[in-house]
């Protein structure tokens, strides 16, 4: 366990708003159908999107940091891979040992071989991490969401500078290292220090604001840098706050959760917050539902026919979609947002459909090609929507089932 040592630091600590708090001013902004806007394609669809939250409206950099400590090479307890087949550990050894994990009989290798201690390479921590990270960017709007990669162990290092675009971002996961141990360990401090750095470099000029976050993975405490590690990283933590850099630290694992006060210190002295979860496989869900905007819900409806919006995503960004049928003539259409807080703002819109009929052969052939596209778009947003939906009910299923069996465990 690590020692409370942070009581003296919070005291004088700079107060800092939190993340996204529930209580903050709501807000919604519609960039799409522009107000008393005229659709003139013979599609009966229209999409509806725009960007919603609390507190600062502004647009947000968010600094990604995975740990790649000699640790993370360990088996995760989950088909990560979705390979059906589950990793084993292959070394017991105790500072490498998940204990609880995996139930039944351990493979044992005396061979203390730390590239290799997964029975299965595609279940292992990092690829957890790796995975969490993809279905996070999947989560963002990465038109209005600049996102950055750092990874780090006993040192850290850019991977991906800020504003990177999907196809180098996911270049930069494929491209990770398995061996990564020239200097292990897990220094917090240094990547923090890398992040922020990245993040104020690309803070732009007054007027212009943008929300700047790191999102912080790691299975491990502060072992480096120097004789209290726990105390520069969250020295580095505070001084990151004082920037308007806030922390979203997701520890996850046996020794996390021992010392999950301690990172919940670290949180509360940057203004950030703090997730820790029980196993790596968490992390995997719950990563991109993490609501950076701390927005729950959105419906978008037309008040002109009262069907709901179809292929409707909320992002963990705040950015949402959806699209609404139309009918000839004006159609009204309401959009709804509700906080964590339980805040509800509205907006209207007002589509007047008015399809056009194209006079030459190359218009018909441009048009047909414009409602193909626009069609395709919406089966698979629409796809999407009911896949996350159902996973979504899923998952609450199984975690009422969770509680239920934990409140009355039975016979």
């Amino acid at each position: 366990m690590l020692r409370s040592w942070t009581g003296w630091l919070l005291a004088g600590a700079v107060a800092c708003p939190a993340l996204a708090a529930a209580g903050g001013d709501v807000w919604l902004a519609i960039d799409a159908p522009a107000e008393a806007n005229e659709q003139r394609i013979p599609v009966p669809w229209t999409l509806v999107r725009g960007r919603a939250g609390t507190g600062d409206s502004a647009e947000i950099d968010l600094m990604l940091a995975l740990d790649l400590s000699a640790s993370t090479q360990r088996a995760s307890g989950d088909d990560i891979d979705a390979d059906g087949r589950t990793g084993r550990q292959n070394v017991l050894g105790k500072q490498y040992f998940w204990p609880g994990v995996l139930p039944g009989p351990m493979v044992i290798d005396h061979r203390l071989d730390l590239h290799n201690l997964s029975s299965d390479s595609g279940d292992t921590v990092r690829r957890a991490e790796i995975r969490a990270a993809r279905e996070l960017l999947g989560a963002l709007d990465l038109g209005r969401t600049r996102v950055g990669l750092v990874t780090f162990s006993g040192n850290a290092r850019i991977r991906a500078p800020l504003g990177s675009s999907r196809d180098e971002l996911e270049h930069a996961l494929e491209g990770l290292p398995r061996r990564d141990f020239v200097k292990d360990g897990t220094n917090l401090h240094q990547a923090l220090v890398v992040a922020g750095e990245s993040l104020l470099a690309g803070r732009p000029a007054p007027p212009e604001r943008r929300r700047q976050l790191v999102v912080l993975l790691t299975d491990g405490v502060p072992t480096h840098p120097g004789l209290d590690p726990a105390l520069s990283t969250a020295a580095v933590a505070a001084a990151l706050g004082q920037r308007d850099v806030r922390l979203v630290l997701v520890p996850f694992g046996p020794d996390v959760e021992e010392n999950r006060g301690y990172f919940e210190q670290v949180a509360q002295l940057n203004g950030g917050s703090s997730h820790p979860l029980a196993t790596p496989g968490e992390v995997v869900r719950a990563l991109p539902r993490m609501r950076l905007h701390a927005v729950s819900r959105v419906g978008i409806e037309s008040h002109t026919t009262g069907e709901a919006a179809r292929a409707t995503r909320l992002l963990a960004d705040g950015s949402f979609a959806g699209y609404v049928r139309l009918v000839p003539g004006r159609n009204e259409i309401a959009i709804e947002i509700e906080s964590d807080g339980g805040e509800r703002l509205r907006a209207r819109r007002e589509v007047v459909w008015s399809p056009a009929q194209p006079a030459t052969r190359l218009e018909r052939i441009a048009q047909a090609r414009e409602i193909r596209r626009f069609l395709d778009e919406l089966d698979a947003r629409s796809t999407e929507a009911r896949l996350l939906g159902e996973l979504e009910r899923l998952r609450r299923t199984a975690e009422e089932r969770l509680r239920s069996l934990e409140i009355d465990p039975g016979p």
